[in-house]
């Protein structure tokens, strides 16, 4: 298990309290919602990624006509990544995405 805050090894120190090598203790709850957010933050990096790849491999194919394979298939990974995220965010009522439409 890791450290939500650090990345560093956690362990369970007490019941219902947690505490990595680098110093940082958290509640439960505030080591779900670390997690969350971090998970949340991770995914849209991700769909980011994926949406600036797509793009390059269009401007690279520019005059060719031809929307590359790898573009497509990367705005489809972008695509499938939004809905999970948002869908897990209405879940957990997670704020941290961004409101760009899908």
């Amino acid at each position: 298990m890791q450290c939500p805050l650090c990345g560093g090894p956690l362990r369970l120190d007490r019941p219902e309290r947690f505490a990595c090598r680098r110093g940082h203790e958290l509640s439960a709850g505030e080591a779900q919602r670390a997690a969350t957010a971090r998970v949340s933050m991770a995914v849209w990096m991700a769909i980011e990624a994926l949406e600036s790849q797509a793009e390059v491999l269009r401007i690279m194919a520019t005059g060719s006509g031809e929307v590359p394979e790898l573009a497509e298939q990367a705005d489809e990974d972008a695509r499938i990544l939004r809905e999970i995220v948002l869908a897990h965010s209405d879940v957990e009522g997670d704020a941290t995405h961004d409101d760009r439409a899908s």
